[in-house]
This record gives structure tokens, C-alpha cells and sequence, in this order.
């Protein structure tokens, strides 16, 4: 698109009447508390601040309205319907202990002029020291100096000779400091020049909401830097969707989950009639399959209900988009109520995903027991029941195969990361320990890639480990594991070459 604007291009696309949009002289002088500003002469500075659309909207090319030629045809799906927000989570301050209390008040020698850091006073404290267990919950992220020579120290933007910047919102009820990139070259540029990241900041991420019109889809979609006590800094992203089930969609899914809610149903009368009835064996069978169906009814009803009470997203995204729309720049009030519905429309994106993320690892477990119940279906034949008598066969073996190998496992693993940990990628923590030994279990790797940087000591404890694991887990106690399945599957087909009573699956079925 292209715009125009009062001195901003040569190409003007609207005109605008005298006196409709006018500088604001005094509203300059006052807020900046210099009588001698014009917008003229402060335009290098003030032209690069949102403060300019209130005060010298001439002088900055900034009167509206304008009107956008299209240039070119939008080709994508997907698209931002607003600028992105970078927000962080900062902790608190506290009183420097240790050897930093000792740094802070160390002395100065002037003869020293070789070394400036240390051949004279220091102006302010050259260290930060933060309490990670507490957040920072001021009402502005933190502040700075503000520009010298220009007599702004006492104006309402600039107390005491320093400015606040990045009002604190609320999150999911933890405090943030966000910053709306509107112009993301200069907003990084402004924010690089207040050190807008520093030793408080833990967190970084930067967020944007994506609407793709193919498929009403609702995406919020966010990178996400993490700090650690150690200052290494850790990227992960993170992609929430929501779909609004509109029009057919919606039809075809309530039409789904009536019919698994109406067959289930049917399908429970036979078994209860069975369980009722029948003083077999086989009732813990039955009944199992009853529980199965009765869940798959109850699973199905929930899910339902749910989505006929949440309200569709686009009335979030629409409610967003008019408060940005009608906001006037009058006061930095309104921009933070604006910023807090931004972070409401993550909330409620966030929370919606993780809800139906919930109602998937349910559907999974149901899907799990349709399974199982598969498998006991086909054990009411001994032919095709090979798998479940096996299994069944096996069991006790399996029990204390299991124990076993849990505790070599793990013992294992501690084994690595207490003493590897610092030096091999791949065993940094017990938990990624574990995952690497899992991934050794099935012959992915056996040599850790990171284990070429050790040397010496190091690298005798490392194949030490290297070799017991090999010898133990990879190649005794896996064979192990197939020996007990070979030698109750051998015991099962014994007992099947005894049985003369039954024929095959198929021949029995339509028999």
C-alpha cells in the first residue's frame, strides 16, 4: 500500500483543511517542560515518538485520515491483523550479598591511570543484583536518564531527570512489560538506547495473532527467549490455534458426536444384559467393554456441551481490533488497556488450546481402551487370542524383567549425568540423560557426539559407562526381554497344537 501525508511524500492522496490538523505548541512545551520547543526545531527527536501524533502531527506528516492505494494483490491466506508485541518477565531487585557486596564497595587508587576502571569514584552502582524467586512488579518495566541539554528534566515524561517506559500488564496474572512494535525499526532502535533488556529480564517473548480466512483459523503465534541464572539464553516457539466450527463444520461436528452418542448407546444394552445374566468368567470382559462405551458416551456429551457454551473467537478478535481502532492517543491509560486486551486474546487463545488439548489426551486414553478391547475381542478365540495368552503368560516374568531393568536403567542414567553432565551435551540433566539412554536402547546412537570435546579422566569415565551400558542394557537384558516373549509364545502354540476342538478364525466364523 501506499500512503500520503502532510511532509511526508510528494505524492499527497487527500487533502487536509486548514485548521483540521495543527501542531500543539503548548502541549509540546508543557509535557516536555522547555518554553523555548517549536516543532520545527525538535522534529529530528519528536518525529520518532508516538508523542508526536498528539503534538506536532503537521510538522511529522502524521493528519489523518489517509487513504492506501493497493499496490498489489494479498496472495496468502494468512494474515496479522496487528503489529506484533515483544514482552518480557522481569524479576525483582535486591540488596547485593557475597563478593558483590565487597565488588560494590570496593575502593579506587589513583595512581592506577592505566587501569580507568579502577583509578577513580564510580558514579552509581556498576552491578545489578536480582532475586529470581521474586518478580518484578512495579507499575514501569524500569527507567533511564533522559537526554541532557534539552530541559526536559522536569516535564511529566521525564521526572527527576529520568523517564519510565514499558507499563506493566497482566498476563495470565503475572506481570509483563510489553512494547508494541508499531515501527520495528525504530522501536528496537529506542528500546537498544534505554537497555530495555538487562540482568532483570528472564523471559522474552515476541507474540503476534494470525487469522487464516480459508479455514476461520485463530493462531497466536510466539518465539520465546529464555534466560537462565547463568545468562544462556534459550529460544522456543510456540504455535495455539483455534478453529471456529462455523456453517457445515459446525453441523458435521455436532453430527459426529451425536452418533457416537447415539450407536454407544445402543451398544450398551446388549453387554448389561450379558453382565446381568451371565456368572461366566469372561464378565470382567463384559464389563470392561460396558465402562469403554459408557466413556465414550459421557466423552462425547462433554465435548458437546462445551462447544455450544464457548463463544466464537472472532468476536475476541473483533473486540480487539475496535478498541485498537478507537484508540485516540489522548492518554497512556488507553493505550494500556489496549495493550491489556491484546494479552486477554492470548489468554484466551492459550487457554482454549489447552483445554482441547485436555479433551485430546482424553480421546486418546479412549482410544487406547478401544484397543485393549479390540485385543480382548479377538482373545474369545484361541486362535486369534495368540497375542493376549502370550502376553498373560509372560506376565510374571515381565514383572520382574521390568523392576529390574527400571533400576539398572536409572542408576545408569544418574551415573552419567553426576558425572558427564557438565561436559556431554547429551547428559546435561537426568531427564535428558534418560532420553538419551532411551534413544541408545534402540540403537540410534552409542558414542555421544559431544563426547570428542572430553579428554583424559573424563574420557575413561565416559567409556567405562559406555561399555556397562553396552554390555548390560544393550545387549543382555534386551535379549532377555525376547527370550521370555519367545519362550511363552513356544508355551502357547504347545497349547494350541493340544486343542483338536477348534478350527481357524474364519472357518469358524461362518460356521
Amino acid at each position: 500500500h501506499q500512503a500520503g501525508g502532510v511532509g511526508t511524500s510528494p505524492e499527497v492522496l487527500r487533502e487536509v483543511p486548514d485548521g483540521a490538523c495543527q501542531d500543539d505548541i503548548a502541549l509540546l512545551r508543557r509535557e516536555l517542560g522547555n518554553s523555548t520547543l517549536t516543532c520545527e526545531n525538535y522534529a529530528a527527536t519528536i518525529c520518532d515518538d508516538s508523542f508526536a501524533i498528539r503534538a506536532c502531527p503537521r510538522t511529522c506528516g502524521m493528519c489523518g485520515p489517509f487513504r492506501y492505494q493497493t499496490m498489489k494483490k494479498f496472495v496468502r491466506p494468512q494474515f496479522s491483523m496487528l503489529p506484533p508485541v515483544v514482552h518480557q518477565a522481569r524479576v525483582a531487585k535486591r540488596e547485593c550479598r557475597g563478593f558483590a557486596k565487597l565488588f560494590l564497595n570496593q575502593g579506587h587508587n589513583p595512581f592506577l591511570v592505566k587501569a580507568p576502571a579502577l583509578d577513580g569514584e564510580r558514579e552509581g552502582d556498576i552491578i545489578t543484583c536480582i532475586d529470581r524467586a521474586t518478580p518484578h512488579a512495579e507499575e514501569f518495566a524500569d527507567d533511564a536518564r533522559c537526554p541532557e541539554g534539552l530541559g526536559i528534566e522536569n516535564s511529566s515524561r521525564c521526572q527527576n531527570g529520568v523517564f519510565r517506559f514499558s507499563r506493566r500488564a497482566t498476563y495470565f496474572d503475572a506481570p509483563v512489560y510489553p512494547k508494541m512494535l508499531r515501527e520495528a525499526q525504530k522501536d528496537i532502535k529506542a528500546m537498544r538506547a534505554v537497555q530495555w533488556l538487562d540482568i532483570q529480564t528472564v523471559d522474552v517473548t515476541v507474540s503476534a495473532l494470525v487469522y487464516s480466512q480459508v479455514e476461520e483459523l485463530f493462531t497466536s503465534v510466539s518465539v520465546r527467549f529464555d534466560v537462565d541464572s547463568a545468562g544462556k539464553v534459550r529460544a522456543s516457539k510456540r504455535v495455539l490455534s483455534y478453529r471456529d466450527l462455523i456453517e457445515t463444520t459446525g453441523i458435521s461436528f455436532a453430527g459426529y458426536m451425536f452418533g457416537v452418542i447415539f450407536f454407544c448407546s445402543l451398544g450398551v444394552g446388549h453387554p448389561v444384559y450379558q453382565l446381568y445374566h451371565s456368572r461366566s468368567c469372561r464378565n470382567r470382559v463384559i464389563a470392561f467393554e460396558v465402562f469403554s462405551r459408557m466413556a465414550l458416551i459421557i466423552y462425547s456429551a462433554v465435548l458437546l456441551a462445551m462447544w455450544f457454551k464457548q463463544y466464537p473467537m472472532s468476536e475476541l478478535y473483533s473486540r480487539l481490533l475496535d478498541q485498537m481502532l478507537g484508540y485516540t492517543g489522548d492518554s497512556e491509560a488507553e493505550f494500556a488497556q489496549m495493550m491489556q486486551e491484546f494479552f486477554s486474546a492470548l489468554e484466551n487463545i492459550k487457554s482454549r488450546a489447552d483445554l482441547f488439548l485436555n479433551f485430546r489426551i482424553i480421546a486418546y486414553i479412549l482410544l487406547y481402551m478401544q484397543f485393549i478391547q479390540l485385543m480382548l475381542y479377538f482373545s474369545f478365540h484361541p486362535r486369534m487370542g495368540v497375542l493376549t495368552a502370550t502376553i498373560n503368560k509372560a506376565s510374571s516374568a515381565l514383572a520382574h524383567f521390568f523392576a529390574l531393568f527400571c533400576m539398572l536403567f536409572m542408576t545408569l542414567a544418574f551415573m552419567a549425568h553426576w558425572m558427564l553432565g557438565t561436559h556431554i551435551e547429551e547428559f546435561q540433566s537426568f531427564s535428558v540423560t534418560l532420553a538419551s539412554q532411551a534413544r541408545m536402547l534402540f540403537g540410534e546412537f552409542i558414542y555421544a557426539s559431544s563426547a570428542i570435546e572430553i579428554n583424559g579422566a573424563m574420557l575413561i569415565m565416559y567409556w567405562l559407562y559406555a561399555f556397562t551400558f553396552m554390555l548390560v542394557v544393550f545387549f543382555t537384558l534386551l535379549n532377555f526381554f525376547l527370550a521370555i516373549i519367545v519362550d511363552s509364545f513356544a508355551a502357547v502354540k504347545k497349547d494350541e497344537q493340544l486343542n483338536f476342538t477348534e478350527h481357524d478364525f474364519l472357518h469358524d466364523c461362518f460356521d
